[in-house]
């Protein structure tokens, strides 16, 4: 599993830049740059002052991914070693991306 580095400070899932979630979903299945992608398992901070998360954060998280054309997609599974998701003012998953991603066309 990749190392998640993830700088979207605005989601429900983000504690000290790691990933309580788990797993994560990126999109952008015809995507052929990073700004094309998006994190799929977004969800907004409703009140900043107060998280509630569902799990502990891990550096590592699964990572299913649908941006077939990315060289690190194998069966839509990242096979980075690090994976960064970007979008650090984020409202909506649209406004998040695969830092990472890099076109195999």
């Amino acid at each position: 599993m990749p190392v998640l580095d993830c700088t979207v400070s605005t989601c429900h899932y983000n504690v000290d830049e790691r990933c309580s979630l788990g797993k994560i979903q990126v999109e952008g299945k015809n995507a052929d740059t990073a700004d094309e992608t998006a994190c799929g398992s977004f969800k907004a901070r409703k009140d900043n002052r107060c998280m509630n998360v569902t799990g502990m954060p891990d550096a590592q998280c699964s990572v299913n991914c649908a941006a077939e054309h990315c060289k690190y997609n194998e069966n839509h599974k990242c096979q980075a070693g690090n994976i960064g998701i970007k979008g650090s003012d984020a409202c909506e998953c649209h406004d998040t991306a695969c830092g990472t991603f890099t076109c195999g066309c």
